[in-house]
């Protein structure tokens, strides 16, 4: 763990101003990931597109290093919402240290990029936030706690 943080230091510089921890610092860097679900079929230009953008918006919004950021899309899932066929979205996103005062932000900024791109109206999209324990996410084949 310990070279792991020399890395993270070397690349990242000292901690922030605010971060009054180690772990304070390395939750800044830890990699978010955004699952995004929908029933839709979209073409790779519109995928492409919300790869892109939403993960500047969650990682901006987490206030996390893009370079750590995962986005995965799934396109045409069987998906129902409030019993009705329809277009519809499901996304998930997983970190260390999601601060409840950021996912509001993040939550419509997701909304208005999914519902420009996907065509998606926002009352058919959900945004799930999960804030995950070091000890439960690895990385480079082991345990970041």
């Amino acid at each position: 763990m310990l070279t792991e943080i020399l890395l993270l230091t070397s690349q990242f510089g000292a901690p922030r101003a605010g971060s009054t921890t180690l772990e304070d610092f390395l939750n800044l860097l830890i990699m978010p990931h955004l699952n995004l679900q929908t029933n839709q079929l979209l073409d790779q230009d519109a995928q492409n597109k919300l790869l892109l953008q939403s993960s500047k918006i969650v990682s901006e919004g987490l206030g996390k290093s893009e370079e750590f950021m995962m986005v995965s899309i799934k396109t045409d899932v069987p998906m129902i919402f409030g019993g009705e066929h329809g277009p519809t979205a499901f996304l998930e996103i997983k970190s260390i240290g999601i601060s409840g005062d950021k996912t509001k932000d993040i939550c419509r900024d997701l909304c208005d990029l999914v519902e420009s791109v996907a065509d998606i109206p926002k009352e058919r999209i959900y945004v799930k936030f999960n804030d995950v324990q070091r000890s439960m996410w690895g990385w480079k084949g082991d345990m970041l706690g």
